[in-house]
């Protein structure tokens, strides 16, 4: 069915949680949300499955996939600009908390080795992004250079549907 937003008055097919169908604000913040979520579930995310982007990630299998790579990611130093779109926020952070307990916890990373950066600082601008890469690389069986691309596209799909509750994936499928 057909729904039209209370706030834009664009036509969207998809279903919105119900607590946004029912809300009436006039909070310019609500309204943006609403028509940022329909925009989402009517052009970003049919784009991104379209691209063949994964509709669920395993985050209970992540940790174990960032593990594998600790020995290629300690010889790593560069910097490179990563955004948490492909695994979205929720896959982020699930890989800083690995690299964590991997180099942090276990002291393997000093002060010394991460200078000007503090330990946690270069697990997030350096070791995050080169773990996202190679774990892009690994579930698209591309090449690194061709991660750049799929990264710069997913940004925006990874943040709503990576992001979702499984009960809200299941409702874009419907």
């Amino acid at each position: 069915s057909i729904n039209k937003c209370p706030f834009c008055g664009k036509n969207y097919s998809a279903k919105l949680p119900i607590n946004l169908q029912q809300l009436r604000s006039s909070r310019i913040k609500d309204q943006f949300e609403i028509c940022c979520l329909h925009f989402a579930e009517t052009s970003i995310i049919p784009d991104g499955l379209n691209k063949n982007y994964p509709k669920v990630i395993d985050f209970v299998q992540l940790p174990e996939r960032v593990n594998k790579l600790y020995s290629e990611l300690w010889t790593i130093g560069k910097f490179e600009l990563f955004q948490p779109g492909y695994y979205g926020f929720k896959g982020s952070y699930t890989i800083l908390n690995t690299l964590v307990t991997l180099f942090i916890d276990s002291k393997k990373l000093s002060l010394n080795m991460t200078l000007p950066l503090k330990p946690l600082e270069y697990l997030g601008e350096v070791l995050v992004p080169e773990t996202g890469i190679r774990l892009i690389a690994q579930d698209r069986n591309i090449t690194l250079v061709e991660v750049a691309e799929v990264m710069r596209d997913s940004i925006a799909f990874g943040m709503y549907v990576c992001d979702m509750e499984d009960n809200d994936i299941s409702n874009l499928e419907d």
